[in-house]
């Protein structure tokens, strides 16, 4: 648990302002990230903030130009907590695990793909921030012996709905795309982003995710 007594000020690396109206929040970890993020909207009582965008170590804030100085010299003064979880959905996505790095991945974790596929559909995750392209969620974390690098040589082309690890998240691709992570299968049910659909996206912050495998 996070030190009551700790201001957000001590876990803030940099801010660096972008324009009049944003200000961007460099962290050092993923929970700093989520608890500078519920601080800033606890901070705004008076409605300034406008958008409050948290990513892997970065929150970014954009807010009345008139009032954003304000609002990071409140965010610096404030405590820094443990973020209170409300009721969060639990989302249950089929995914075939018949990536093409598959193999490659248990080798390199020193598992056969059989457990790996039981590590990976047994854990349970978070939606934590979206990213990269439209719709992209990535979803957090993974447990630290399913975790590897990405590639050293990025794919041109990575198909729709690819089902993907590096570092400490999964992701599934929306659409197709270039891509760095380790492909270990695909998504086996409905698209999880239709940008004609309202909302667009069939997933959000905070929900939990498991995947079903049906390979």
């Amino acid at each position: 648990m996070p030190d009551p007594a700790k201001r957000c000020a001590d876990v803030i690396l940099r801010v660096h302002r972008l324009a009049r109206t944003g200000a961007l929040i460099d962290l050092g970890r993923l929970e700093h990230a989520k608890m500078v993020a519920a601080q800033a909207r606890q901070v705004d009582v008076d409605g300034w903030l406008w958008e409050v965008i948290p990513a892997a170590r970065t929150v970014y804030l954009q807010a009345a130009p008139e009032h954003l100085d304000e609002i990071l010299v409140r965010l610096r003064d404030a405590p820094v907590a443990a973020v209170v979880q409300q009721e969060r959905r639990l989302v249950e996505i089929p995914v075939r695990y018949d990536g093409q790095d598959l193999d490659y991945v248990a080798e390199q974790l020193r598992m056969d793909v059989d457990t790996f596929v039981h590590r990976h559909s047994t854990t349970e995750y978070e939606v934590e921030f979206f990213g990269f392209a439209p719709g992209q969620a990535f979803f957090g974390e993974l447990p630290d012996d399913l975790r590897l690098p990405r590639r050293s040589v990025p794919r041109t082309r990575v198909p729709s709905g690819a089902l993907a690890i590096a570092n400490e998240f999964t992701i599934i691709y929306p659409e197709q795309s270039p891509g760095g992570w380790h492909l270990i299968g695909h998504r086996a049910g409905p698209p999880l982003w239709d940008p004609h659909a309202d909302p667009p996206s069939r997933l959000r912050i905070g929900d939990r995710i498991r995947f079903r495998d049906v390979t």
